[in-house]
This record gives structure tokens, C-alpha cells and sequence, in this order.
């Protein structure tokens, strides 16, 4: 990861670069500075995982200086020789809140969070993106139809033939059996809850209980929960 170290005074810098060399080596260092306004220009022309900021400075403060960045794709670990911008820098949302002088095992802990929300939002991007690309081939009469999974709401079986519909209303009937389709559309949110219909749980508005228990679809159209299928049902959606 890369960091940038800001505080206006030199001793402190000097220390936070000795105890990252020390106890995070991977950690590298691509700046140093003496204040807000060359922090600035730094941030911003420079690519960085996270930045080391002090609270207190002359001109502008730390927490002034994170306010400038709102869309920030780093992290803020804001140190200070007070505890009293505690709740200010909480509220940054900063990774962590390090007094002066800093110790090696708060220094760790604060990095050890930092790359922990990297890690997490490397995930949530990656899953995002994979979810934006999902898409299924369904072999129609005349070829190969390609849709993306977030379009389809449902899917109903009658014998040999499994009918897809859309949102936007379109529908199309392929020739395939239904306990393919089922394999096919389980990785990406779809459940089974009778033994003719497969929805996506994305699609789900309502769901009703009773001896007629059924469930309503986003587009107004329901389906059924079998009786075998109902405890099954309820203790996996109903908490």
C-alpha cells in the first residue's frame, strides 16, 4: 500500500516514518509533507491507499483538508497530541484516531483496519461488477438468446417446455427440462418454491402464508408455495 505522511512538525513526521519502516515495510512512503495546503496538491497528483494526517496544523486543519476530498478512494488515519477531535474525526470516517506519541501497536491496528476496508471494497467492487455482467445463453428455435439474469423474474414449467419472463414483459419458451433450468439459474439468486416455478429473489414484492400460501413477483404475477416446500420457505426468508 502507499501512504502519504502530513504534519507540520518535523520530529513527529520523522518518528511516524521510522515506526512504518520499522513495523509495516510494505507500506510504502510516496510523500511527506509540512502542511495542509502542499498536502493538497499531493493528494490529489498522487495515487495513494493511505494518508497520515494531524489534526492541528497552521492555516487549515486535518480535518478541513479531508473535508476537500468527499469522493475519496483512500483512507484517513488522523493523529493528534489531543483526544479531544475524537468525534470529529469519527465522523470523517476516518480508519482510525492515533494520539501522540504514537504507539507501534496502535500504528499496527490502524493499518491492519485499513487494509481491511480495502480488502472489503476490492470484494463489494468485484462483486458488483461480476453481478453487472451475469448472462445466461438460452437456445431458442432459431438460435441462441443471451439475457442478462437480472431481467429474468421468473420462470414457469409446463412438460417439456420451460417459459422465461422478463421484466418489460417480454417472455420466450425454450425446450429444455426443469430441473436444468433450476441448476443454471441457482448460482445467481433464484429459488425453487414449488415444483413448476422458479423466481428470482430480486423480484420478490410479497409473500403470504396460509394453506394457499403464494408469493407476489415485482410485475404482479404469483406463484405458488408448495406444501413441501413451505417450511422450507419460511425459515429461510422469514426472520
Amino acid at each position: 500500500m502507499k501512504s502519504i505522511i502530513i504534519d507540520d512538525e518535523k520530529h513527529f513526521r520523522d518518528m511516524l516514518v521510522e515506526l512504518l519502516h520499522e513495523a509495516a515495510p510494505h507500506i510504502e512512503i510516496i510523500d511527506i509533507c509540512p502542511s495542509a495546503e502542499k498536502a493538497f496538491l499531493s493528494i490529489k497528483n498522487n495515487k495513494s491507499d493511505i494518508v497520515f494526517i494531524d489534526v492541528e496544523m497552521p492555516g487549515i486543519s486535518g480535518i478541513e483538508l479531508i473535508d476537500k476530498f468527499p469522493n475519496r478512494d483512500f483512507e484517513v488515519v488522523f493523529t493528534t497530541s489531543h483526544d479531544k477531535y475524537a468525534l470529529k474525526a469519527l465522523k470523517q470516517e476516518a480508519a482510525e484516531y492515533l494520539i501522540k506519541p504514537i504507539n507501534i501497536i496502535d500504528l499496527l491496528n490502524a493499518i491492519e483496519k485499513v487494509e481491511k476496508k480495502k480488502k472489503q471494497t476490492l470484494q463489494n467492487t468485484s462483486m458488483h461488477n461480476e453481478k453487472k455482467t451475469q448472462v445466461i445463453a438460452l437456445h431458442t428455435g432459431d438460435g441462441i438468446a443471451f439475457y442478462d439474469v437480472a431481467t429474468i423474474i421468473r420462470c414457469e414449467s409446463e412438460t417439456n417446455y420451460t417459459t422465461f419472463y422478463f421484466t418489460g414483459g417480454e417472455k420466450i419458451v425454450i425446450t429444455k427440462q426443469f430441473k436444468d433450468v433450476e441448476q443454471m439459474l441457482q448460482p445467481y439468486g433464484f429459488y425453487r418454491p414449488h415444483k413448476s416455478h422458479i423466481i428470482n429473489l430480486a423480484h420478490i414484492k410479497k409473500a403470504y402464508k396460509g394453506d394457499g400460501a403464494y408469493i407476489v413477483m415485482k410485475d404482479g404475477s404469483t406463484v405458488p408455495i408448495s406444501r413441501q416446500k413451505k417450511e422450507e420457505f419460511w425459515s429461510q426468508f422469514g426472520n
